[in-house]
């Protein structure tokens, strides 16, 4: 421990002028820098607080059945959920909800971790996946507030680089009350760094609790002339180095089926431009779902730069690519194509959803490709093939993994037993 914080102590100025410098770019404001660093006024905080942590988007989306169990079993209590990012904050003040208080979380140098908890006081901390963070955790120890993982995951490039740590991993996890993994091997893999055994829950997966909100009457027939689904390919949360390989696959499908259509939605909107400039040296016409201007019926591709809308394009699609499963990205959900009925391609990636991908292999349920390679002779069964007796299966397969990994209950009764709240 003692050198993580020689680290992070030098770490410090690098962290902070890189900051200064989003913030002189325009990309965080003011108040988003107050968060980070937790410089905000000291409040006396008289009602209890929990506090939840997530990554990002996908991660923060997963734990909203989570978050709605806790604040039904623990009435008059309040929620602070902390991200690291700014549209994952953005999304949970979306939400509403009247005793949830959204913000970016502290960073792990200087004193954050420890202004964070002395403005909130929290009762318990409940980090999501893979967000493990030493320092965080040892300042929640010494104020004996527990800490608790939900869907624990650590990719095998990840579990060997806390191997390699020594003492600061068993320190780590010697720091956590309660972990429910993913799955078994990433179970086995916290006791491989020195998690206690009475401390490792049942596998929970909190993304098979995900259940998208149905669409408003009407969203998909205003654009089912533009997007007849049986001719329509959804490219989901792409990647940098992702894109290209699924311009180029459509490109040449295109050529033969002029029918067919594509929706491309990056995971990040802000790289929509980047985006924008690949589909025009493949010579693809377009429109950009933030021009309400433009007609998508006008062109055989939709670049959706907007946030909040998966559920519209995977219920346009037929055909449903994963992003992050052809990059070093770990792939994103199944769930929620499957939700909508979206026939699944996927690459080899898919660390961060193994026991969905594995599902769904098992069910003969998605279509596995090993490389970008593969996406044309995909492209080309597009308007062909049938995929419903696929989305069948995969619709089986997950139904069936929800019913043995989505049980918050384990957690919620370690939180009860830790902590005192009315």
């Amino acid at each position: 421990m003692i050198a993580y914080r020689i680290i992070l102590f030098l770490a410090q100025p690098f962290v902070v002028g890189f900051m200064v410098l989003r913030a002189l770019g325009g990309r965080e404001s003011r108040t988003d820098l107050r968060q980070r660093f937790a410089a905000t006024a000291n409040v006396a905080r008289q009602t209890p607080t929990i506090w939840l942590h997530g990554a990002s988007i996908g991660e923060i989306t997963s734990a909203r059945h989570l978050i709605d169990r806790l604040l039904a079993q623990f009435d008059g209590t309040k929620i602070v959920v902390t991200v690291n990012t700014i549209t994952a904050r953005d999304l949970v003040d979306g939400w509403g909800l009247a005793r949830v208080a959204a913000r970016l979380a502290p960073l792990e140098i200087g004193r954050a971790t420890e202004r964070f908890l002395d403005d909130w006081n929290p009762k318990a901390l409940i980090s999501l996946e893979n967000e493990l963070w030493p320092k965080r955790f040892q300042a929640c120890k010494l104020r004996n507030i527990p800490v608790l993982i939900a869907g624990g995951r650590l990719s095998e490039r990840s579990a060997r680089r806390w191997l390699r740590m020594g003492g600061l991993a068993t320190k780590t996890m010697q720091t956590l009350d309660f972990v429910a993994p993913l799955d078994l091997q990433n179970g086995d893999q916290f006791l491989a760094l020195g998690l206690p055994k009475d401390r490792l829950s049942p596998p929970l997966n909190l993304k098979a609790t995900v259940q998208l909100a149905p669409l408003p009457a009407g969203a998909v027939d205003r654009l089912n002339a533009a997007f007849p689904r049986a001719q329509t390919i959804l490219a989901a949360s792409t990647h940098e180095g992702e894109e290209l390989g699924i311009i180029s696959a459509f490109s040449e499908a295109y050529k033969t089926n002029p029918d067919l259509r594509l929706i491309l939605a990056p995971r990040h909107p802000h790289r929509a431009g980047s985006v924008a400039a690949l589909l025009q040296a493949q010579g693809l016409e377009f429109s950009r779902r933030s021009d309400t201007a433009a007609s998508p019926a006008d062109h055989p591709v939709l670049l959706a730069d907007t946030l909040g809308e998966m559920a519209l394009w995977y219920s346009l699609a037929g055909l449903t690519v994963i992003g992050g499963t052809f990059t070093d990205k770990g792939g994103h959900t199944p769930f929620e194509p499957v939700q909508f009925g979206s026939a699944v391609v996927h690459g080899p990636d898919v660390a961060n959803h193994r026991p969905a991908f594995d599902a769904l292999a098992a069910a003969k349920g998605a279509i596995a490709l090993p490389d970008l390679d593969g996406l044309p002779a995909v492209f080309h069964r597009v308007g062909k093939t049938d995929w419903q007796k696929m989305c069948q299966k995969a619709t089986f397969a997950l139904q069936q993994l929800a019913k043995h990994q989505s049980d918050v209950n384990p957690l919620i009764e370690s939180l009860k037993k830790s902590i005192r709240i009315p």
